[in-house]
């Protein structure tokens, strides 16, 4: 404990004649009370402005506070709008199914078949994840891989149907030579 002392003592020692000890001018005092007492108190009409953005506030952190806690009205609306999305990527997809059914020939029909094999293990996993959703909610991994599995969908029969043009375009081709 002596050993602290000293140590501290040393300190102020070394620092001695370093040491603030200004003083403020004399009237000091009496210059910054005078000054308080010339500040404008806040204007009476200013108090009813003050009252209403405080009830304005608390309502508002209410709200917020009230919304964020009814979770399965957030649920409910986030259901409705997977359901929106399904609605329209599955019309896209059964479009996009019957323009490939119709372009069904004898050549590439092998072809159709193989796509719609294809399409039908997509399918499954579809059910899969949805089957997913309807036990553990809606996340938002779960939401992607549906949206990701339907546009995975959509963009093979695209291809699907490119490659089918393709094959047309080179079976009916008007630029051949005939002997």
């Amino acid at each position: 404990m002596k050993k602290e002392n000293d140590s501290i003592d040393n300190l102020f020692a070394s620092l001695e004649g370093q040491w603030d000890i200004y003083e403020p001018s004399r009237g000091h005092s009496d210059r910054f009370l005078d000054r308080q007492a010339k500040k404008k108190a806040r204007p009476a009409y200013m108090i009813p402005f003050a009252i209403a953005a405080s009830l304005l506030l608390m309502f508002g952190l209410f709200t917020f506070y009230d919304k964020a806690t009814s979770r399965p009205q957030q649920l409910a609306e986030m259901s409705k709008q997977t359901r929106e999305t399904d609605s329209v990527f599955t019309s896209i997809i059964k479009y996009e199914v019957a323009r490939m059914k119709s372009k069904e020939s004898a050549i590439n029909k092998p072809m159709i078949e193989d796509a719609l094999a294809q399409l039908k293990a997509m399918d499954a996993d579809y059910e899969k994840i949805k089957s997913d959703l309807a036990k553990g909610g809606e996340t938002k991994q779960l939401i992607h891989a549906l949206v990701a599995n339907l546009k995975t969908q959509i963009s093979f029969l695209e291809n699907v149907l490119d490659q089918l043009d393709n094959q047309e375009q080179l079976n009916t081709s008007t630029n051949e030579n005939v002997l």
